[in-house]
């Protein structure tokens, strides 16, 4: 069962039942790097102490709403900061073309500086009560070209990791070892010996398996449709299958165009998603309806 709850994510968390989520997998709006249309939206904010404050508040609900052995995970981007004078209401534009609102005034930082937006969100849900667990990078083959001559170009967004208890539901993914020493590896309990058939005679020599890393090059997906900021299918079919089991139920809290539904009712799970945006509800409806699956709930 996938539901679409539409309108402001505190007002619709309450409709959520309580420790009734396996795992929350979301993307929040970047700080002042996007207008979504609704003076309501998080990311809008004048100053990132308000910033993550709001975030707080959305996670502080989220943790009630979570099970005990429950995992979130956050992909999360940080900010440049670029002050602007207060009569002007965009400074610059994004790299795929939408407009910037840029940063009034923000203290302690000279421009140019990052505002250390996910370091911030961390301590933040700490404070909370949350365990934090783990940054994985989500590092991006073909990332958005920058033409900055001063630093290097930015290919990878931090994905959080937090749990509400010590122990948690985790399903440990595994992964191709990379090496090209033939010796026995190191803490072979973490490493599963990989019985590859055809591929074991072509290589005629052993191959393992061990524990996925925590650097994770996977690629943006295209979509053809209006919202720039999806996240890829491969990612979010990690996140969920690390965390969950067949029935269980995930959320998005900043659903967007949808992927973590549609990943999740691939991957036999039930979700639940808010969005603010009217017209984002459509796309993640569309989206998720195209992969066969039409019963969707929007409310």
């Amino acid at each position: 069962m996938i539901k679409i709850l539409q309108g402001d994510v505190f007002e619709k968390l309450k409709e959520v039942e309580e420790k009734s989520i396996q795992s929350i997998i979301t993307s929040p709006p970047y700080f002042r790097l996007r207008d979504y249309g609704d003076k309501s939206q998080i990311g809008w904010e004048e100053s990132t102490k308000s910033y993550i404050e709001n975030l707080g508040k959305v996670f502080q609900i989220c943790k009630e709403k979570l099970k005990d052995d429950g995992l979130l995970f956050i992909v999360i981007s940080d900010t440049y900061y670029y002050p602007r004078p207060e009569e002007i209401k965009i400074w610059g534009k994004n790299g795929n073309g939408t407009l910037r609102p840029g940063i009034i005034k923000e203290e302690g930082y000279k421009k140019s500086s990052l505002l250390c937006i996910p370091q911030r969100l961390t301590i933040k849900l700490i404070e909370l009560g949350y365990i934090f667990r783990q940054q994985i990078i989500w590092q991006k083959p073909s990332c958005m070209p920058e033409s900055t001559k001063k630093r290097f170009t930015n290919d990878y967004e931090v994905i959080l990791m937090f749990s509400k208890e010590e122990k948690y539901k985790f399903n440990q993914l595994k992964e191709q070892m990379k090496t090209k020493d033939l010796n026995r590896p190191r803490g072979s309990k973490g490493t599963l010996k990989l019985n590859s058939g055809l591929r074991q005679e072509r290589s005629n020599k052993e191959e393992y398996l061990r524990n996925m890393r925590a650097v994770w090059s996977i690629n943006n997906d295209c979509l053809q449709l209006n919202h720039f900021a999806t996240f890829p299918e491969k990612l979010v079919r990690r996140l969920i299958k690390c965390s969950t089991d067949e029935n269980n139920v995930v959320m998005d809290p900043f659903v967007g165009s949808g992927t973590t539904l549609k990943v999740a009712k691939f991957l036999n799970r039930s979700g639940i998603g808010i969005e603010l945006n009217q017209e984002y509800v459509k796309i993640a409806k569309e989206r998720i309806s195209d992969d066969l699956f039409n019963k969707i709930e929007i409310i």
